[in-house]
């Protein structure tokens, strides 16, 4: 199998950026009926038996990038490691898509913007953004940054879990935290991979006293995330908070529970968010529900 994976990374290095991986292909594929992907040759990975599996170790839940959402969902390990992974793939759109959807796709998600991600023909009678061809932004005017949002549901969840991915090139493979994957940078959200390089694997090291999990969208069954708050609460008392769907990339704060006040928590998330009004759920209610969520999980960890 490891052959396989390196028989992948040879054809993206010998191709040079012609040459796009597809794992459950359920976004992807969408990007190409949109004209938005427009490379001309996909590397197939769903052969590669030892990217789909999961196992629980004792220091840490490992799980293979092209396990499918639907077997994470139903995976004991993961249930067993801690319910919030599994609470996580199963907010994921709906079954259909779960059963193909992988961890690695849904990690390395396309930052989505309402002013971005539509027909082709849409594109056309509004103008091209930043992000394709257009000189501005859409959503703001601007012409120097793209705010589309990172909308990955299981990033969050994995994060404040203690996140790790691995990832592997042709010089060998190497490990950084998930939240690194990620920049502030609606054109290169996952900077954190580069070209040629493929994510084989996640683990998560942090067995949690306390989660929680909560995402925002219209429509529970296909919508992406509108804004998703993720916490683990640590044996120290340490609060692990993620906010994603909001901003061009994970938001994470920490703080000891004992020595912070919930607003000062709300202030200082909604100060790192860097939003626009680029969603189908207005910008003033996404934001007003930051502090709802926060709330929601600070009552939940502070429950005796």
């Amino acid at each position: 199998q490891r052959a396989a994976v390196d028989d992948a990374l040879a054809r993206l290095h010998q191709d040079d950026g012609a040459c796009q991986l597809l794992a459950g292909g359920t976004d992807l594929q969408t990007y190409r009926k949109q004209g938005l992907e427009r490379r001309a040759h996909l590397i197939d990975l769903t052969g590669i038996e030892s990217l789909s599996q999961i196992s629980a170790k004792p220091d840490q839940l490992e799980i293979g990038s092209m396990t499918t959402l639907d077997d994470l969902a139903r995976s004991k390990e993961a249930e067993g490691w801690c319910p919030m992974i599994s609470a996580a793939a199963r907010a994921v759109a709906s079954p259909t898509i779960r059963y193909t959807a992988t961890v690695g796709g849904n990690l390395l998600v396309s930052n989505r913007c309402t002013f971005y991600n539509q027909s082709k023909l849409w594109r056309e009678s509004a103008g091209s953004c930043l992000r394709e061809t257009g000189p501005t932004c859409l959503a703001t005017g601007g012409t120097d940054k793209c705010y589309a949002r990172n909308v990955s549901d299981l990033a969050p969840a994995l994060i404040v879990l203690n996140g790790r991915v691995e990832i592997r090139d042709i010089k060998g493979a190497r490990t950084l935290l998930l939240s690194d994957l990620y920049l502030a940078d609606g054109l290169k959200g996952q900077g954190g991979l580069e070209s040629g390089a493929i994510l084989t694997a996640v683990s998560v090291s942090l067995k949690p006293a306390k989660w929680y999990y909560r995402k925002l969208r219209q429509r529970e069954s296909i919508d992406f995330s509108s804004l998703t708050v993720a916490g683990a609460l640590d044996s120290a008392g340490c609060a692990h908070i993620c906010i994603n769907g909001i901003s061009m990339s994970p938001v994470v704060i920490e703080t000891q529970l004992k020595s912070t006040n919930l607003s000062d928590v709300q202030l200082l998330a909604r100060r790192m968010c860097k939003s626009v009004d680029n969603d189908i759920l207005p910008l003033k209610y996404r934001r007003q529900m930051i502090d709802v969520f926060l709330e929601e999980l600070w009552q939940s960890f502070s429950a005796k």
